[in-house]
């Protein structure tokens, strides 16, 4: 082969591997753009969702409805409506004490607790019944002698200041019978005293008598509180106040109670039966006097679970009618903060803060003149809510959807 031959072979083989990469990188252009136009493809946004704006968020609502009444709760301490101390009435040494005087127990009206011995005792009404006879004779002596003096004066046969010696005598010895009679008085009644008897039916709280024990008058023997009712003061707030009227309106309205903090049970009911006339010190409210039957009997009230006892702290619970105002009742999810509640109107929020009259566990009560009866509210929590925001109620929707496929069907 000829030197020119040789170089010609040598510039095909040269062309050939420069057009080879060539199409080499060719091909892979096309690969990168076939890539590119896939991930295009797949990623692009649809043609709705480029037309339609986001979705309306979706809450919940409930209806303000009108309130006709309202509970006023407090919390009191139970106290006796009478307490009264058993007290020996005359000195002398402690015969007998009743099974009855323990503390816890019950003791009927007038029945016996304590009994002292009499001996002395009775030896002193003998002896003041002794005085007394004898001077009811001297007195009797005396009489006699001042009428016989009288006819003597009449007759002449007896000096005036003989007389008036007689009627002395008379005056002298009523006296000494008043005397003896108030002593006979005085001997019956400590007699009397050696018997210590219940006031009324009572419980008794506490007790220190001992057979054998001597006494004197004055020294405590026990304490008896009324059994058959007790009382709390049911102390009402300016808010309270202002929801009832007057106090006085409260009278003869029946109280629920229950106890407190784990304890929460039913304990009956009570009356109010009077207005403290005095402003509760410290808290400086109203109270009410609420009177409770039979406190330390479970079965003397239907909804008691268990007895009362006394200095017991439990939850008052006063139902009261309103009057005169419109007052509106919201589930409490619909309150949000103190009083901001969002009624919903036409798919759209307005802002509104109506009065808070009363907040409770269920419900929360609001003034009615800025929130009517029959508005919707929101009870969803709907972060950042402002007024003239679109939403789409919840059961608007259900029952778009159920006629939808009421439709279908």
């Amino acid at each position: 082969m000829t030197t020119a031959e040789e170089e010609r072979d040598d510039r095909d083989r040269e062309s050939s591997s420069r057009w080879g990469w060539v199409l080499w990188a060719l091909a892979g252009l096309v690969v990168l753009a076939i890539g590119a136009g896939a991930y295009w493809w797949l990623t692009r946004p649809g043609p709705q969702s480029e037309q339609q704006p986001p979705a309306a968020p979706l809450v919940e609502t409930a209806t303000a409805q009108a309130a006709s009444q309202l509970v006023i709760t407090q919390t009191a301490f139970l106290r006796p409506r009478a307490e009264v101390s058993v007290t020996a009435e005359a000195p002398g040494r402690i015969r007998m004490v009743s099974e009855d005087l323990r503390v816890g127990e019950r003791v009927s009206e007038d029945e016996l607790l304590v009994a002292l011995e009499t001996e002395d005792l009775q030896a002193d009404v003998e002896q003041a019944e002794a005085r007394v006879a004898q001077a009811r004779a001297s007195l009797a002596d005396a009489r006699v002698a001042r009428e016989r003096q009288e006819r003597l004066a009449q007759q002449d046969f007896s000096s005036e200041a003989e007389l008036e010696d007689t009627i002395v005598q008379v005056a002298s010895a009523e006296a000494d019978l008043a005397n003896a009679e108030a002593g006979l008085t005085q001997a019956q009644n400590a007699l009397a005293d050696a018997e210590i008897r219940a006031p009324f039916d009572a419980l008794v709280t506490a007790e220190s008598a001992a057979v054998g024990s001597l006494v004197q008058p004055g020294t405590m023997l026990g304490t008896l509180i009324d059994a058959e009712a007790a009382e709390l003061k049911m102390g009402l707030t300016p808010a309270d106040l202002e929801i009832l009227g007057t106090p006085e309106r409260a009278i003869g309205g029946r109280v629920e109670l229950r106890g407190t903090g784990a304890d929460a049970m039913a304990l009956g009911s009570g009356t109010v039966v009077s207005v403290d006339p005095q402003i509760v010190q410290g808290t400086r409210t109203v109270a009410l006097i609420v009177e409770v039957p039979r406190p330390f009997s479970a079965d003397a009230d239907e909804n008691r679970r268990r007895p009362l006892r006394i200095d017991e702290l439990v939850e008052a619970a006063l139902p009261v009618a309103i009057q005169g105002r419109l007052v509106v009742q919201v589930p409490p999810e619909a309150v949000k903060g103190r009083n901001l509640v969002w009624i919903v109107e036409n798919g759209r929020l307005r802002r509104a803060e109506p009065g808070l009259i009363l907040r409770e566990e269920t419900r929360v009560l609001l003034d009615g003149e800025m929130l009517p009866e029959g508005s919707e509210v929101m009870v969803s929590d709907l972060p950042a809510a402002i007024e003239g925001q679109e939403v789409r109620v919840a059961d608007e929707r259900a029952e778009a959807t159920e006629s939808a496929a009421a439709a279908g069907q």
